[in-house]
């Protein structure tokens, strides 16, 4: 056992000292072949391997930009059939696709649920980064009103509005330029209670 480790270790060393020449030598006669040899197959290797990830990118690309035609053309053709259709139409379209919808989720196992869901949260999710407090605004009000469309007349008064988060309501500050006692300070406080 301990002849084979010396024996390894001594061949480890002549390898670490020998020249250049003898390392080429030693190639040659390993491999059949020279260092300038296994340096071409080497770089043909690699360039194979470019050419390969080149072509796997330019598809990828393709296919993408087949994919982005594709739903841009089904966009434009809903938006022509929502334009022309009449209200019975669009109730029966929007019946079916319901219909399709329920069918769909009840097919999907829990691992597709939630991947529909987690890819639903990073769209949301990147709507939101993207948007200003004027869009989000002006979304939240048209949300509201078409809430108070849906439940009718009767419920869009106790729809209250909706302000933004970022406006300050600012009350008037009184200015007393003699100063109060305490007891006119009671009485102002009650006035105000009594205003309330």
């Amino acid at each position: 056992m301990s002849s084979k480790k010396s024996a390894k270790r001594s061949l480890s060393e002549e390898i670490r000292n020998e020249s250049s020449e003898d390392r080429q030598l030693r190639l040659v006669n390993v491999r059949g072949r020279t260092a300038e040899e296994s340096m071409a197959e080497k770089q043909s290797r690699l360039e194979k391997e470019i050419n390969r990830l080149s072509k796997l990118q330019a598809e990828q690309f393709q296919i993408s930009e087949q994919r982005e035609s594709k739903l841009q053309r089904k966009h434009e053709l809903y938006q022509r059939v929502k334009a022309t259709e009449t209200p019975e139409e669009r109730e029966r379209r929007l019946e079916q696709k319901r219909v399709y919808m329920s069918r769909l989720r009840k097919a999907e196992t829990p691992e597709q649920r939630e991947r529909r869901l987690e890819c639903k949260r990073a769209q949301y999710k990147r709507a939101r980064e993207t948007k200003t407090p004027e869009q989000r605004m002006a979304r939240l009000e048209k949300r509201q009103k078409l809430y108070a469309q849906k439940n009718g007349k009767k419920n869009s008064k106790d729809v209250t509005p909706v302000e933004p988060p970022f406006v300050i309501k600012e009350e008037p500050i009184e200015f007393d330029p003699e100063p109060s006692t305490s007891a006119d300070e009671a009485s102002r406080m009650s006035e105000r209670k009594m205003e309330m």
